[in-house]
């Protein structure tokens, strides 16, 4: 099976995020929830020898998340935000039969916005690695 080609998806999607926070000095916890939509695109290339399927793919997004800390310690209130994000990785894998087991790495970025009500407002850019595993079936 030939899986060497473009690979192309418009992603749109809703995520929703819980946590709690610990202050350690303070010994209080802050819980967080937040939802927030989030638009972009994935596309990559695949090159295939053999059964070996290698390649390339990047994603390109906007992420309208603006989350409201009220009960901190410390400062009390905290507004974070974040904007544009991506990622650029490889890809291997192995096509078995009409199946296509991979893994992925590479880096990823987003901006990132904080703003400490009373203290100080940071603007910045966060960079990371990025790892994966999948299977696909083409």
């Amino acid at each position: 099976m030939d899986l060497a080609g473009v690979l192309c998806w418009r992603l749109r999607c809703w995520h929703h995020e819980h946590y709690k926070i610990r202050e350690p000095n303070i010994g209080a916890d802050v819980t967080h929830n937040v939802g927030w939509p989030t638009i972009g695109c994935f596309a990559g290339y695949n090159f295939q020898s053999g059964n070996i399927v290698y390649g390339v793919e990047g994603e390109l997004g906007y992420r309208f998340k603006k989350g409201h800390f009220h009960d901190m310690p410390g400062p009390g209130n905290v507004v974070e935000s974040h904007g544009l994000f991506g990622s650029v990785k490889g890809r291997v894998g192995m096509e078995m039969g009409g199946i296509l087991p991979y893994l992925t790495a590479g880096v990823t970025a987003s901006q990132l916005k904080t703003n400490a009500i009373g203290y100080a407002e940071r603007n910045g850019t966060a960079i990371g690695g990025i790892v994966g595993a999948g299977v696909t079936s083409p």
